[in-house]
């Protein structure tokens, strides 16, 4: 944003998502079972940077056919970016981040859903790192809505997992027990 700051960054962003497209990881990816998304369609040809049979899960479980960029660190507009799958992209959409994002704009039912979810998925996955970062996710939306107790409970279940792991000297353990001792 910085090496064209004359031009909006809604354009900037929407730009390199059309030119370099987006990874669904499969954690992002609905079965659309409820109906909330509007899933991929493919007609004679797609603007996919991969052929289908490169594309992994999401030629399956189908991503959505366009997304919405809204406020964020650089204050954008609502602008709307037709999807362009690249397993190879720079930018990926996981399940956590969209629950972190959803958070940041204000939606906290929405977040707090994306994270319980997420966090179901990481303990079936046995996957302590994706656990510890929802039960973090979990606990930000708890405190965001005054649940304190809560929050606490899940912030000291991420820093144990953290421990156990030995990743307790990372910036997500660090963060973890900033906002620990701010409740405390």
């Amino acid at each position: 944003m910085s090496r064209y700051p004359e031009i909006p960054p809604e354009a900037v962003l929407k730009e390199d998502l059309l030119r370099t497209g987006i990874v669904f990881d499969d954690s992002a990816l609905t079965d659309n079972l409820d109906g909330d998304v509007k899933p991929k369609s493919y007609f004679i040809f797609s603007f996919d940077q991969k052929p289908l049979a490169q594309l992994g899960e999401a030629a399956k479980r189908r991503p959505p056919e366009e997304i919405a960029l809204t406020g964020g660190p650089y204050e954008l507009r609502r602008t709307i970016v037709s999807v362009r799958v690249n397993p190879d992209s720079p930018y990926r959409v996981r399940l956590n981040e969209m629950g972190a994002l959803r958070r940041l704009c204000g939606e906290l039912d929405q977040a707090e859903s994306l994270h319980r979810h997420a966090l179901k998925l990481a303990i079936l996955d046995e996957s302590a790192w994706d656990e510890a970062h929802a039960r973090a996710g979990v606990a930000r939306c708890a405190l965001a809505q005054g649940r304190r107790q809560d929050a606490a409970g899940q912030l000291h279940h991420a820093l144990a997992i953290f421990e156990r792991v030995g990743a307790d000297q990372t910036s997500g353990a660090a963060e973890i027990s900033a906002e620990l001792a701010a409740l405390c």
